[in-house]
């Protein structure tokens, strides 16, 4: 399926779905992001891989996925105990194929062409942000009073570059100002131990916005601070001859 009959099927569902679900309550177009970026998450474990759930139009395979759904505390309800958008949104979608399907009308027939005759239509969609989406994520604690010390024991200055953003910025918007690194992920820690004790001095570092995101670079991968430093040092030696 191109994009062009995924742009057509797609308005041709949130027309759909505006005769159903009161705006008040919430825009077609957003019910249609959460529950398209919910079932590609949720297909996504199960080892299926969707672009779009619009891609799938075979019902019996879509009840299916409605069935494991249903019987899962998970997705009957969202974080927030309100209906969950993956399995309010199969409903919809299953109940829209099969009102296609007995109607002899095909989808290009029911939206309004001048979406898919625009001539830049297609450039347009490339560039979209702002739409609502439902994620689902852990938060780790971190502790403030680690932070303090941190920086009580290395001040504002980057442990890399040895940037001061007030000496940059000035006292009104620098002063105070430092981001800090865990040395070992945070994250990572907390899933191989759980709640865990560490030494903020030794376990810490003062970092500027920069180097902070340098070492975070790669995905899935943490840069040591002290290769960092030392890559940044060469350069730096480099660039002064």
């Amino acid at each position: 399926m191109d994009k062009k009959e995924l742009k057509i099927i797609k308005s041709a569902f949130i027309q759909y779905l505006e005769g159903r679900i009161p705006d008040w309550l919430v825009p077609a177009e957003k019910f249609f992001s959460s529950f398209n970026t919910g079932m590609k998450s949720y297909l996504k474990n199960k080892g299926i891989s969707l672009s779009n759930i619009l891609e799938e139009q075979d019902i019996d395979k879509l009840e299916q996925w409605k069935s494991a759904l249903q019987h899962s505390d998970n997705y009957v309800y969202d974080a927030r105990r309100k209906p969950s958008k993956r399995l309010e949104g199969i409903k919809y979608y299953i109940a829209f194929l099969q009102e296609q399907q007995s109607n002899s009308i095909g989808f290009s027939d029911q939206v309004n062409r001048n979406v898919v005759e625009e001539e830049n239509y297609n450039d347009i969609l490339d560039y979209v942000e702002g739409e609502d989406t439902d994620t689902e994520s852990k938060r780790y604690e971190r502790s403030k009073k680690a932070r303090e010390r941190c920086i009580k024991e290395y001040g504002y200055k980057c442990y890399v570059c040895q940037f001061v953003f007030e000496a940059v910025y000035g006292k009104e918007l620098g002063e105070g100002f430092i981001e800090v690194h865990h040395k070992v992920s945070i994250a990572q820690r907390a899933q191989r131990e759980g709640a865990y004790h560490f030494n903020p001095i030794t376990d810490l570092v003062p970092l500027c916005s920069n180097c902070h995101s340098m070492v975070h670079r790669k995905r899935g991968e943490v840069l040591d601070v002290d290769e960092l430093k030392k890559r940044y040092n060469e350069i730096k030696l480099k660039i002064q001859k």
